[in-house]
C-alpha cells in the first residue's frame, strides 16, 4: 500500500469516471452521502450491492457488473474514491466527518486496485 499527500488546494481531477463507490449503508444514508457527494462538486454515488461484490473495481466502474458474490461476508461500511480533486476528496471527508454517519473504510482507486474485486479490497481494508 502506498500513500501520497494530498493537497487538499488541488482542483485537478485525474482521468477516469469521477464517483464515490458506496457499500453497507442504508438507502437514508445514501440519500445523504449523496448529497454530500453533490456539495463537493464530484460527479457519481455508485452504490455497490452485496450481489456485485465479487466484481472488479474496473467492472464496476465500466457499469460491466453481474450478480458475483463474494465468499465471505463483508460487514463494514465502504466509500471508494475514482478519480476525485484532492479538493473534492478532502471536502468530502471533512463533511462526511461532521454528518453523523457511521464511519466508513475509504480508499481511492489505484492503478493496482482497479483490477481487485471489491470484496479483496473491502478484505484489505480491513486490515
Amino acid at each position: 500500500m502506498s500513500f501520497i499527500r494530498v493537497d487538499d488546494k488541488n482542483k485537478e481531477r485525474p482521468t477516469g469516471r469521477n464517483c464515490i463507490l458506496v457499500y453497507g449503508y442504508s438507502e437514508e444514508a445514501l440519500v445523504t452521502i449523496d448529497a454530500l457527494r453533490a456539495q463537493t462538486g464530484m460527479d457519481e454515488t455508485v452504490p455497490v450491492s452485496a450481489a456485485a461484490l465479487g466484481n472488479t473495481l474496473l467492472e464496476i466502474l465500466e457499469n460491466r457488473t453481474s450478480d458475483k458474490p463474494y465468499e465471505k461476508e463483508i460487514g463494514d461500511s465502504i466509500l471508494v474514491f475514482n478519480a476525485p480533486s484532492d479538493l473534492e476528496l478532502n471536502t468530502f471527508l471533512n463533511l462526511f466527518r461532521t454528518s453523523g454517519l457511521k464511519k466508513a473504510l475509504i480508499a481511492v482507486v489505484t492503478k493496482t486496485s482497479i483490477g481487485w474485486r471489491f470484496g479483496d479490497l473491502a478484505v484489505e481494508l480491513g486490515r
